[in-house]
């Protein structure tokens, strides 16, 4: 597979699937599933920050609650 993608923290994650959600479904769709050793604040900031990389949006990440 020769797809792009992005490794944040630890995780992969495949911008042509991810970047198909919008990035509150993205935020909701993986908070319980990754990171579960930090804080739901701190997971939906990550998961934000890791969309923010992906689709090339300049602008700061911001946290889906």
């Amino acid at each position: 597979m020769d797809e792009d993608m992005l490794v944040f923290e630890g995780v992969t994650f495949f911008p042509s699937r991810c970047l198909a959600m919008s990035k509150t479904a993205f935020v909701k769709g993986h908070e319980d599933v990754l990171w579960l050793d930090k804080d739901i604040k701190t997971r939906r900031k990550m998961l934000g920050e890791a969309y923010t990389l992906m689709s090339g949006d300049k602008a700061e990440a911001e946290t889906v609650e």
